[in-house]
This record gives structure tokens, C-alpha cells and sequence, in this order.
């Protein structure tokens, strides 16, 4: 993972989304993550991943928090999380795989769709990352 990071950095990537999870913490792992945030560069991860990334949990819908788990804890533990967590997003989706469709629900999914958002309102526009994660920060707050 480390690797493909540093590639990324390497060759011009101007974010990162890193929708996976794991249950130890490595210190390549985080010096390579810090170097693209210290770089400029934003990277959004599933709720439970390193401070200094955008870190996202998944909402059942408008202030309302999935019933599922995140990084490993109840839902009803993310009062412990609110300090490190920045955005709350849509945290299920149908995706396809060999024609046959699968739900996905979790901070993986929510990952996703904070990345694409970003991405989005990049793409169209000129603002800076700061501005543009203030403004999803309170379009997409998470409840309390």
C-alpha cells in the first residue's frame, strides 16, 4: 500500500482515496501518507485511518448516523471519533462486478463519495482544497 502511494505521489496525483481499513497501524504506511499531506496533497480515508486525512464515516441519510460498524466500533462510539472525523457521507452503494450487482455499505463506500465530491467541485472550479473541504465539512457535518 505504501508503495502505490509513493507512486502516486511521485507521478502527479493530486489527491488520494484510501477506502480500506485494517486492524494494526505502520509506520511506512504513515510516513508515506504524511509526506502527501505535508506535499498538499488531500487524501480521504475511512473513519478509524490516521489523523491529518480527511476522514469520513457513513450516514443513514440527513443527520442520521448507518447502524453498521466503523474502524472496528459501534456506531453509537463515533461521539469518541467526532474529533477526528470530518465528514459524514452516503455510506452505501450498488456496485458491479461481472455483471452481478452487490450492495456495499460502510466508510469505505462514504470514502468514495467524499473523493468524488472533492474531485468534482475541483474539476470545475479553481478553489483551493482548503475552501473546498470547509465547504463539504458543512454541507456533509457529522451529527451530532
Amino acid at each position: 500500500m505504501a508503495l502505490g502511494i509513493q507512486a502516486a505521489v511521485d507521478n502527479g496525483a493530486t489527491m488520494l482515496n484510501l477506502s480500506l481499513g485494517g486492524s494494526s497501524d505502520s509506520a511506512v504506511l504513515d510516513s508515506v501518507i504524511q509526506q502527501a499531506i505535508v506535499a498538499g496533497i488531500p487524501v480521504y480515508a475511512s473513519a478509524g485511518n490516521q489523523p491529518g486525512v480527511h476522514a469520513d464515516v457513513s450516514s443513514g441519510g440527513p443527520g442520521r448516523h448507518c447502524g453498521h460498524r466503523h474502524a472496528g466500533r459501534p456506531a453509537c462510539a463515533l461521539r469518541e471519533l467526532r474529533q477526528f472525523v470530518s465528514l459524514a457521507m452516503p455510506g452505501a452503494s450498488v456496485v458491479y462486478l461481472g455483471g452481478q450487482p452487490y450492495i456495499v455499505q460502510g466508510t469505505s463506500p462514504a470514502t468514495a463519495y467524499a473523493t468524488g465530491v472533492a474531485a468534482g467541485t475541483k474539476g470545475s472550479g479553481c478553489l483551493p482544497w482548503a475552501q473546498i473541504q470547509t465547504a463539504m465539512q458543512q454541507q456533509f457535518a457529522v451529527p451530532k
